[in-house]
């Protein structure tokens, strides 16, 4: 039989990494004889209270012919995870939970986690389907992410994610990954993605926290994945891992998201200090107020040059406090800009000669009906921040339509 076995909320400001528990726990279940099938990193609601910066949550899916066996051994390791977080994380930022389903009757739980704040009182009916649940003794946000991991059936829109573990003598030094690992990449293995920032020039396979990974790197396929990986790891400079494991995830999907919206400018948009933009918009449901901070680049200028009349198609999150967190944007058409007095045909521009009066030339005296010309500015594609300042769950432009 196959058991989904969910894992959320087990890092900590000191340490910690939900996908490094995740491997320790599968280690054990693999002693026991059972079989690791797949593993799963599932990107939750940005918006979570408690979330982190990745917000993940893990799912393993285990072949076994012994689920009570297996359910000893998630119990024992899930003991043994609480008494190492009472001595290094006195003040409870990590709450782990656990969750273990035999079927996966329904994706409800995901789709909620995904696209909205999941309250903690509503869990009681959704952990009845599970073979068991555990919980932190400080609370149970933990079973939140955990039943989303568990309940996610992956469609079609997945990608892939190789994560290398840090030997633990070597947490909280400087990573050691070779220096040539981007140029591997980008040369040798095309269906991978988000190495690394083409605006900013740096990578983004490594974290900068103290946590066990030592790097991840996402593809377009399982086998593009194991490729890279592999040859990282072999490359002169990269220190020796303790294991590395490949993850199915929904990272790049859009999950989080419920489709466009068509907005039209209303007001001048308002840059805050720190260059943070807002704009009031207008949309078939009445105001809306768009915000793009500072760190959305070539998109927070794109934001901030619309006027009203503006009219444009944007993809984001509804924020708690009511503002739409702008992730892309294209815009549809644009009212007119820099309006000016057609030219004579001696090459002065017509001036006005009273409120009821034809345009008159300066210069040689013409004539003409009293109009404006304006500059004709053409609508964009669509326009995004810049790779390290996407969401894990944003789809990138040059993807839209071709992994739906």
């Amino acid at each position: 039989m196959r058991l989904f076995i969910g894992i959320d909320d087990t890092d900590h400001p000191k340490g910690g990494c939900t996908t490094w528990s995740s491997q320790l726990l599968a280690q054990n279940i693999e002693a026991a004889g059972a079989e690791i099938i797949e593993r799963r990193l599932v990107r939750l609601w940005p918006f979570a209270p408690r979330r982190t910066r990745g917000n993940g949550a893990v799912c393993l899916v285990v072949q076994t012919n012994d689920s009570s066996s297996i359910i000893r051994v998630v119990k024992s390791w899930f003991n043994s995870l609480l008494r190492e977080l009472r001595d290094i994380d006195q003040d409870s930022h990590a709450r782990p939970g656990v969750v273990i389903l035999d079927k996966q009757d329904s994706d409800r739980a995901y789709w909620e986690a995904v696209r909205n704040e999941v309250q903690i009182s509503t869990l009681e009916q959704k952990l009845d389907d599970c073979l068991i649940n555990l919980h932190h003794p400080e609370g149970k946000e933990g079973l939140i992410g955990a039943l989303a991991a568990a309940s996610w059936s992956p469609k079609v829109s997945v990608t892939w994610e190789a994560i290398a573990w840090r030997m633990e003598s070597q947490w909280g030094s400087p990573r050691k990954v070779s220096s040539r690992c981007i140029e591997i990449l980008e040369e040798s293995h095309p269906d991978t993605f988000m190495n690394r920032d083409p605006t900013r020039g740096h990578g983004l396979i490594s974290p900068r926290s103290p946590c066990p990974v030592l790097f991840g790197i996402r593809a377009r396929s399982q086998q593009a994945a194991i490729t890279a990986i592999e040859h990282i790891l072999c490359s002169e400079g990269t220190e020796p891992p303790q294991n590395y494991a490949v993850f199915k995830t929904n990272q790049c999907s859009d999950d989080h998201l419920f489709g466009t919206l068509k907005i039209t400018t209303m007001k001048l948009p308002k840059v805050h200090r720190g260059g943070h933009v807002t704009v009031d918009t207008m949309t078939t449901n009445g105001p809306l107020r768009i915000r793009c901070f500072k760190e959305g680049g070539q998109l927070n200028g794109a934001i901030a040059s619309l006027e009203p009349g503006d009219v444009a198609e944007v993809l984001g999150l509804h924020s708690p406090n009511g503002e739409f967190h702008l992730e892309r944007m294209r815009v549809i058409t644009l009212a007119p800009r820099n309006l000016s007095r057609p030219k004579c045909e001696c090459g002065k521009r017509f001036r006005s000669s009273g409120n009821k009066g034809a345009l008159r030339c300066k210069k040689c005296g013409s004539t003409c009906l009293r109009r404006w010309g304006a500059e004709i500015i053409h609508p964009s594609g669509w326009v995004e921040p810049s790779a390290d300042h996407r969401r894990h769950l944003a789809k990138p432009v040059a993807w839209m339509g071709s992994i739906d």
